[in-house]
């Protein structure tokens, strides 16, 4: 008999003790009653930080973590079950074949630490008092490219995701306008080798260029690390454009100088040739920059050994979510889960 087959196979993280980032405190006790709803063909269980970090721990130690899934209602991940990109349970529970479903901010950027208690005195009384400890950027955006392989990018996107074939077929419906993508080298094309374990639920086109380095948490903070990327991508094209403005033109003069000391073209027409042929090109070049961007992964699966799953949805910050978006969330969860 298998192990594992006493543990719940379908567990909703949630926990009031620990903080959470985009995705507000009224979202995640609203998702898990959906997904713990007797109604539910596949009924989740609530699971609180410490309940969680046991339910992994278990399914570790019999090595067979295959059929489970976890839920994170919460965008921030508890102290409790990650250390750091090589020591951590998360890590080994995706090793042995279980599934993590993510959603709200950037995942595994913020390491969250529970509501710490202490005794303090009020009129000469002891007193227990609760401090709420904020989250941190206690996981630096190395790990994050580390354990999937990509790096996130804060931007805004000018239309909803287009949810792909793969998407269709996880059963996504409902379309959002994506805040956290990964950038485009995440997207693999068809020959890779990795193309099978690397899936893309959802793409978007972003309203403006932006840097694909890993993301800096020293220069991004809050909300307004957005006009950072703004700025920074326009300065970025503009100079993307003199350059090849200058580069056009240099071509053009040098073998428009070859072509003269031929006896090839006359000056006159290099200068009513070449350079207007060169400006032609240089406005094709500007237009399709501009028209044809990038396409960013804003939903997306990676599979990891023995079939280990992590899946990214909802790349925003959800305000109210309707009970048939959540449906999504439950479809996307329960997949091929015998």
């Amino acid at each position: 008999m298998n192990k594992s087959s006493k543990v719940p196979k379908y567990v909703v993280y949630r926990d009031e003790a620990y903080p959470t980032s985009w995705i507000e405190f009224g979202n995640p006790k609203k998702i898990s009653y959906y997904l713990t709803n007797n109604n539910r063909e596949k009924q989740f269980v609530e699971l609180n930080a410490t309940q969680l970090e046991d339910w992994i721990e278990q399914l570790v130690k019999n090595k067979d973590a295959s059929n489970r899934v976890v839920v994170f209602s919460q965008d921030v991940i508890p102290i409790t079950v990650y250390h750091d990109k090589s020591d951590n349970l998360l890590r080994e529970y995706l090793f042995y074949g279980g599934r993590i479903v993510w959603i709200g901010d950037i995942p595994f950027f913020s390491l969250g630490s529970d509501t710490t208690k202490i005794k303090v005195e009020v009129d000469g009384k002891p007193v227990i008092k609760e401090i709420k400890q904020p989250f941190k950027l206690g996981i630096r955006p190395n790990d994050v490219y580390a354990i999937f392989g990509g790096s996130p990018s804060f931007a805004f996107s000018d239309l909803k995701v287009k949810i792909t074939e793969s998407g269709e077929k996880h059963k996504i419906r409902h379309r959002w306008y994506s805040m956290r993508p990964m950038c485009p080298k995440f997207i693999l094309p068809f020959w890779h080798p990795f193309k099978r374990r690397r899936q893309i639920l959802a793409k978007s086109v972003l309203s403006h260029p932006l840097r694909e380095e890993e993301v800096n948490p020293q220069k991004y903070r809050g909300e307004g690390s957005d006009s950072f990327s703004t700025i920074k991508g326009a300065t970025d094209f503009l100079g993307n454009f003199i350059n090849l403005a200058i580069a056009l033109f240099a071509l053009s003069a040098v073998t428009g100088s070859i072509a003269w000391s031929l006896n090839i073209l006359s000056l006159s027409q290099i200068i009513t040739i070449g350079f207007p042929v060169s400006l032609f090109i240089l406005i094709i070049y500007t237009i399709l920059k501009k028209y044809r961007r990038k396409r960013y992964a804003s939903a997306w699966k990676k599979i990891f050994e023995n079939n280990g799953e992590f899946i990214r949805i909802w790349d925003y910050r959800p305000k109210e979510i309707p009970e048939e978006v959540i449906d999504d969330l439950y479809q996307v969860s329960i997949k091929d889960i015998d």
